[in-house]
C-alpha cells in the first residue's frame, strides 16, 4: 500500500543543542540565572560586583578553581557540586510553549497538503513519534481530534512534566 510521510519544521524546532549551528538553541544568563549565581558566588566570598552576561563564564572558572582548591583541602566533599543555570533561548526568533505551535504547525501541514492534494482528504492520517514526537502526536490528537484517525507513540508523555515548565524553580537543571 502507499505511504506518505512528512516532516515539519515546526515552531521552535529549534530548542535543543545541534551539531548544525542554525538549527541549535543557545544558551544564555537572564535575571534569574544570574541572580542564582551571585548568590553562590556570594557563600564563597567571590567578588561579583561586576558580574554580567559577559563576565559570568569566568566567574563560574574562577568559582571551580575555589571549590578545587576547598576540596583538595577537605573543607568540601570531593563529589560536592553547586546548582548553576542558564536559560535556553531557541534561535529564529521562536518562542517557547511547550509545543502548542508545534502542534499546529503540523495540523497546516496536513491541511496544506489537502488543499493541494484532495484526494489526501480521504486517506487515514496516523501520527507517531517517540518521545517529544509522541507527546506533539498526542497534541494534535487533543488540539483537532477531526485531523487524527490514529496516534503510535512511543514513549511519549500524556501531560508536560512540572519540571519542564518550572525545572528552573524546582532547582531540576536537567529540565531546563
Amino acid at each position: 500500500f502507499d505511504v506518505v510521510t512528512i516532516n515539519v519544521f515546526y515552531h521552535c524546532f529549534c530548542m535543543r543543542g545541534s551539531d548544525v549551528e542554525k538549527y541549535s538553541t543557545l544558551a544564555d544568563f537572564i535575571k534569574e540565572d544570574l541572580s542564582l549565581i551571585e548568590k553562590v558566588l556570594r557563600k564563597y566570598s567571590i567578588p561579583c560586583d561586576k558580574l554580567a552576561n559577559n563576565t559570568v563564564v569566568s566567574h563560574c572558572e574562577y568559582l571551580s578553581e575555589v571549590m578545587t582548591e576547598l576540596k583538595m583541602l577537605n573543607r568540601l566533599p570531593y563529589d560536592f557540586e553547586e546548582r548553576l543555570s542558564s536559560t535556553f533561548i531557541p534561535s529564529n526568533g521562536d518562542y517557547q510553549n511547550y509545543g502548542i505551535m508545534a502542534a499546529i504547525d503540523h495540523i497546516n501541514a496536513l491541511k496544506d497538503l489537502v488543499k493541494r492534494f484532495p484526494k489526501f482528504a480521504d486517506l487515514p492520517k496516523i501520527y507517531g513519534g517517540g518521545s517529544y514526537g509522541g507527546y506533539l502526536s498526542l497534541l494534535i490528537a487533543k488540539i483537532a481530534p477531526w485531523y487524527v484517525d490514529g496516534v503510535i507513540d512511543n514513549s511519549g508523555t500524556v501531560l508536560p512534566l512540572l519540571e519542564c515548565i518550572i525545572g528552573k524553580d524546582l532547582s531540576r537543571p536537567e529540565f531546563f
